[in-house]
């Protein structure tokens, strides 16, 4: 004689079974199968017990106290990562003067910094008799020179809200300040770095148009404060 599974007379006890199996399986304990009547028996008190268990829904009074309590409470911010310093590598205000000229002030400048592959080349080209000048930047990969990524370079001035541009496709930019305000450009990496430099400190008072040297050791600040920031890191 042929029994039926074990998952079918579950299912005949929570009365979940296909009519047609229902009929083959009611003629089958007709004809006086004591083992499917015992499977059948553990079945139906089984699903007597789950009937009799309280209800595992919640009450509503239980879930507007959760919804009430979570409403309470403001989403976490994700701390975002602070900028870190690149190194200043040349100041053209800083090389030697050449053979026979006397002063190059108010002339422009060129700048370049690094953080481990990366570089920033920069022109910085002060307009007469204004504050204002104009900042013409390269963001460069020097472990793959011929390749540039979009970037997003902002320029901070004082306390004023940042200029942002985008690099094109040959990792470009142009930005403009005033040089009454100190000047710090920052870049978005492609992978979520981000570097930022020091490119003007005001000084005394000068002539409008005036650059006036980057002093290493602010730059070489923020260089120590982010390597102490990576080692805690750690």
């Amino acid at each position: 004689m042929d029994h039926f599974r074990t998952e079918q007379w579950a299912d005949f006890a929570r009365g979940t079974v296909r009519s047609m199996d229902k009929l083959l399986m009611q003629k089958h304990l007709e004809g006086g199968c004591k083992s499917c009547e015992k499977e059948l028996s553990l079945w139906r008190r089984v699903t007597e017990t789950a009937r009799r268990q309280p209800n595992p829904e919640p009450s509503e009074g239980a879930v507007r106290l959760v919804k009430a309590i979570f409403a309470t409470q403001k989403p976490r911010k994700i701390a975002k990562p602070l900028p870190m310093a690149a190194e200043l590598l040349f100041d053209s205000m800083r090389a030697p003067a050449l053979a026979g000229v006397r002063s190059v002030a108010g002339g422009a400048r060129q700048l370049l910094f690094g953080l481990g592959v990366h570089r920033i080349d920069l022109r910085m080209e002060p307009e007469l008799n204004t504050d204002q000048v104009r900042i013409i930047g390269q963001v460069l990969d020097s472990s793959n020179p011929g390749k540039f990524s979009k970037v997003t370079v902002s320029l901070h001035s004082g306390n004023k809200p940042a200029k942002v541009s985008e690099t094109n496709d040959l990792g470009e930019f142009q930005l403009e300040g005033c040089l009454s305000d100190r000047l710090r450009l920052s870049a978005a990496l492609p992978k979520g770095e981000e570097i930022s430099v020091v490119l003007h400190e005001p000084a005394t008072p000068g002539p409008a148009g005036t650059l006036d040297p980057i002093d290493p050791a602010t730059n070489n600040r923020l260089l120590k404060k982010s390597k102490n920031r990576t080692r805690k890191k750690v």
